[in-house]
């Protein structure tokens, strides 16, 4: 198991016993903050009812953000507090670098405890930016030992944003937190109520700095702390001593879904967590009889969508009952051929964001970029171009040279070197790099 940690200084440990409540370890729960009266240590509950230390203020502070009143950090006993299971140490939030007192190197925080090895200052530049001793963490020698050096990860000057980072593209506000090389967008809020320092912001990332969309808003909130905690292989004993029956049911959820083992789902208490046992089994074996342990009859025609979608089987979609037909017809629906969109379709939306979208898939559909221009806005005239083009060359369905012209077709300059830019990296061709006027998009085009 590997983990995270602390920051604040000496006024801490006055705050502490002022802005704190006060717990039995039998309330407890999966992200609850404890600790002892007088003092200064906090502990992280996991979801199996463990404590992880945050061995210094440092590393508590690149998790927490507010006042110890509005992080809820609960009082326990001694007594208390030594009947909850220990386990790993917290390590520093990724996106921060670090740095041991006694050791000259600067090393990147990735999840679970892992870090990556700055090859040399100018490394380091080209990467977090020329401000990147800001987002620096000092962390004492004998707390070393929490973490583990991935030697698959060193940052020099060519690499890639390595996993915990967050990011922001070039004229968009749009945030994204990188993870198992996808990018997951932050969606109203959450950036704020999951802890992030806004200084852990990697700005201005060119477009051509592709991640693929991991399809899904970061769900974290402030219990972000639970993701990075590597918990130790589960077993049916830690379910039976588990807190309360909040943990026991998310504990046989997890030994189901790690297992596949329907027979730990019938162990869950709570109806919801039950269905969705049974379902994530059923799809990933493929096995439509699972789904008939579901009570619900709308638990269980999800169920069967879900195994349908799995099999690519619409026959399935007929075990649903006739009380739920809407949902049968939803499960159908799946497999209806989509209809090719037209440009009444796009003209449809007010939202030209939305509407420039559907032309450039309708432009790739039928391989023919003129249809960008019945759009009536320079902006998204070039913006539709320049997504075609990119799309259109990626796929193999145009010539470079012909997505060359299609660049050309942007009267937008701004645009037009992004086109230009996507398409030469994408191809590895200098000669079109050469077209490109902005000098900052012109060396994101170069390898």
């Amino acid at each position: 198991m590997k983990s995270f940690k602390i920051s604040c200084f000496f006024v801490f440990i006055i705050l502490y016993n002022i802005f704190t409540f006060s717990a039995h370890a039998s309330q407890l729960a999966e992200g609850d903050l404890v600790k002892i009266k007088n003092s200064s240590l906090v502990y992280y509950i996991d979801n199996i009812g463990e404590k992880h230390l945050f061995t210094e203020p440092n590393v508590f502070s690149s998790w927490y953000n507010g006042t110890l009143s509005d992080l809820g950090v609960k009082i326990i006993t001694k007594n208390e507090l030594n009947s909850i299971p220990s386990s790993s140490n917290i390590t520093v939030r990724p996106g921060y670098l670090i740095k041991f007192t006694n050791d000259n190197n600067y090393y990147s925080s990735l999840p679970e405890g892992n870090m990556c090895v700055i090859s040399n200052t100018a490394a380091v530049v080209s990467v977090y930016g020329r401000n990147w001793k800001n987002r620096v963490i000092k962390i004492k020698d004998i707390n070393k030992k929490d973490y583990s050096i991935d030697s698959a990860c060193i940052i020099n000057k060519d690499s890639k944003i390595p996993d915990g980072s967050i990011i922001k593209y070039i004229n968009s506000s749009d945030i994204y937190y990188i993870n198992h090389g996808l990018k997951r967008k932050f969606y109203d809020n959450e950036f704020i109520t999951s802890g992030f320092n806004k200084k852990l912001i990697i700005n201005n990332i060119s477009p051509i700095v592709f991640f693929e969309d991991a399809g899904m808003e970061y769900k974290v909130f402030n219990d972000f702390a639970a993701e990075q905690i590597n918990v130790r292989r589960l077993n049916i004993k830690d379910c039976y001593q588990a807190l309360n029956i909040s943990q026991r049911n998310k504990c046989y959820l997890d030994l189901a879904n790690r297992d596949l083992n329907i027979s730990f789902c019938s162990h869950i208490s709570d109806m919801e967590s039950k269905t969705t046992c049974y379902q994530y089994i059923a799809g990933q074996k493929k096995n439509s009889n699972i789904c008939n342990y579901i009570k619900d009859l709308g638990g269980r025609a999800e169920c069967f969508t879900t195994v349908a979608l799995a099999t690519g089987n619409k026959n399935i979609c007929g075990y649903i009952s006739n009380t739920k037909k809407d949902l049968r017809n939803v499960c159908l629906s799946y497999f209806e051929k989509p209809k090719q969109p037209s440009t009444n379709d796009c003209d449809a939306s007010s939202d030209m964001d939305i509407r420039t979208s559907c032309y450039v898939d309708l432009a790739v559909s039928l391989n023919d970029e003129t249809v960008c221009g019945m759009l009536n806005d320079a902006h998204y005239i070039g913006l539709c171009y320049y997504s075609t083009a990119d799309r259109l060359s990626s796929a193999g369905l145009a010539t470079v040279e012909r997505s060359a012209i299609i660049c050309s077709k942007i009267s937008e300059r701004h645009y037009e070197d992004l086109c230009f830019a996507v398409l030469g990296y994408h191809q590895n061709r200098s000669d079109i790099c050469n077209n490109i006027v902005d000098p900052d998009i012109k060396k994101t085009c170069y390898h």
